[in-house]
């Protein structure tokens, strides 16, 4: 044994070797037996930490042999090992941790968001599926803070990735209804990331057609953000479950919306189909065009003037 001057010296030197990639010093210094080889220095780094950070994978398994069980030790921002193996997205190193310790994708960072989450965010579905087969119940583990907190479904939507979400739906079919902070569903998060594909995949989904028409916080609909953004998703606006004519709690129906927005080609066109919706609907936006836009009934190209 070694006194704690010494401990303290001999985990700077093994932290330093791991920065540097000198397998052959970690060998040695993991043989070492001292009692604070593998706790965090003044900045929560360990040995384990850093190797999986920057990938040095042989140094990796030099350190998890020299554990006796299992350990978790909160690293730089309350985050794992593999945490970090994970977002800096070394797969052998995230393989090897996972079949070390799989209990600690569960734990949350200092976002409050834990492996899995960030596997979902960053798209490495092998990673998922493994985490999901261990644990279905992952799914349901929010992320975030208590006050701005969102799921994995919506975190797979906001990336438009359908490939993940298709994975997350095969493990735990009834995920695809869940909400977030602002009681906003997949496809409201959707429509806010303008992901065009996972608007367009969710609305095929059978399942998901109660989506259409849910309210948010704020009383918005999917169809009142999609005006709010000015993109223009036909299968959205034409979808039977779209209330065209529900007010949000700014009394503001999704036309409404769209008027307020800066003109674009898009927009246009959002506003054409909107405008397609019926008698209200088209008068509202007939009264209101009517005092910004004027045709010159004299102009032959058909062209207009403001008024």
């Amino acid at each position: 044994m070694t006194d704690a001057s010494g401990d303290a010296a001999l985990l700077a030197a093994l932290l330093k070797a791991v920065r540097s990639q000198h397998l052959d010093v970690v060998k040695l210094l993991v043989k070492e037996d001292f009692e604070f080889k593998f706790l965090p220095n003044h900045v929560q780094e360990t040995p384990l930490y850093l190797a999986a950070e920057s990938g040095f994978h042989d140094a990796l398994i030099n350190i998890l042999e020299s554990y006796k069980k299992p350990t978790y030790v909160a690293g730089p921002s309350n985050r794992t090992s593999l945490d970090a193996a994970v977002i800096q997205e070394h797969k052998d190193c995230i393989r090897s941790l996972w079949r070390w310790n799989k209990p600690s994708c569960e734990e949350p960072d200092l976002w409050g968001w834990n492996s899995l989450h960030y596997a979902i965010k960053l798209g490495l579905e092998d990673v998922v599926t493994d985490m999901l087969a261990w644990k279905k119940s992952l799914v349901y583990l929010p992320t975030g803070s208590e006050n701005d907190w969102t799921t994995v479904i919506h975190i797979a939507a906001s990336e438009g990735d359908v490939d993940m979400i298709i994975e997350l739906l095969n493990h735990c079919p009834d995920c695809w209804d869940m909400l977030n902070r602002n009681n906003q569903n997949a496809l409201h998060v959707s429509v806010l990331n303008n992901q065009d594909e996972v608007v367009r995949f969710l609305l095929g989904f059978n399942k998901c057609d109660s989506l259409v028409d849910e309210p948010d916080s704020d009383g918005n609909t999917p169809l009142h953000l999609l005006a709010a953004s000015g993109n223009h998703v036909r299968e959205l606006i034409n979808h039977p479950r779209a209330k065209k004519m529900s007010f949000n709690k700014e009394n503001q129906t999704p036309l409404d919306i769209a008027l307020s927005c800066t003109v674009t080609s898009e927009k246009e066109k959002l506003m054409e189909d909107l405008c397609s919706i019926g008698l209200f609907g088209k008068r509202d936006f007939e009264v209101k065009r009517k005092y910004e836009y004027m045709p010159n009934l004299n102009d032959e190209t058909g062209t207009g003037v403001k008024m």
